[in-house]
C-alpha cells in the first residue's frame, strides 16, 4: 500500500469520525431544543389556563354583582361567559386529571344556576337569587381561586 492510498484510508476514516460526532452532536442538540420546546409549550399552556380562571373569577364576581342587583340580562350574560370559559379551561392540558373533573362536576351544577337565572329573566322576576344557587357560585368562584393559584405555581417552576 503506498503512502497516498494510506493518507486517503486515513483521511476516509476521519472523515467518518467526524461525521458520526458531528451526527451525535446534533441529536443531543435536537433533544435538548424538543425539550425546551415542551417546557416552552407548557408554561404558554400554563399561563392561558391562568388567565382564563383569572377571567371565570372576574365574571363569577360580575355575576353576583348582577344577581344582587337583579339585573338578570346582565346575569345571564354573565353565566353564558362564564360556561364558554370552563369549555375553553377544561380543554387545557395544564390542568391535571382531578382539576379537570372538578371543573367538569360544578359545570353541571352551574348550569342549573343558569336555568335558574334564565327563568328570573323570562319572568321578570324581582325577587333575588335563591341561596343555594348562590353558594353554588360561591362555591365554584372558591374552587376557580385554588385553580389559579396552583396554575400561577406550575407557570413559576416551568
Amino acid at each position: 500500500m503506498s503512502w497516498l492510498e494510506l493518507c486517503g484510508n486515513i483521511a476516509s476514516v476521519v472523515g467518518l469520525a467526524i461525521s458520526i460526532a458531528t451526527l451525535i452532536v446534533a441529536a443531543r442538540t435536537q433533544s435538548k431544543v424538543e425539550g425546551a420546546r415542551k417546557q416552552l409549550l407548557a408554561k404558554v399552556d400554563s399561563t392561558e389556563a391562568s388567565w382564563t380562571a383569572s377571567g371565570i373569577e372576574t365574571a363569577l364576581a360580575e355575576l353576583v354583582a348582577y344577581c344582587d342587583a337583579k339585573d338578570w340580562a346582565l346575569a345571564l350574560d354573565r353565566c353564558n361567559a362564564v360556561l364558554r370559559a370552563i369549555q375553553s379551561l377544561r380543554m387545557s392540558s395544564a390542568l391535571d386529571a382531578g382539576q379537570r373533573a372538578a371543573v367538569g362536576e360544578r359545570t353541571d351544577d352551574f348550569r342549573e344556576v343558569q336555568r335558574a337565572i334564565e327563568t328570573k329573566h323570562r319572568r321578570q322576576d324581582k325577587h333575588g337569587l335563591h341561596q343555594n344557587k348562590r353558594a353554588v357560585i360561591r362555591e365554584f368562584s372558591e374552587e376557580i381561586a385554588v385553580m389559579r393559584t396552583s396554575l400561577s405555581r406550575l407557570i413559576r417552576e416551568v
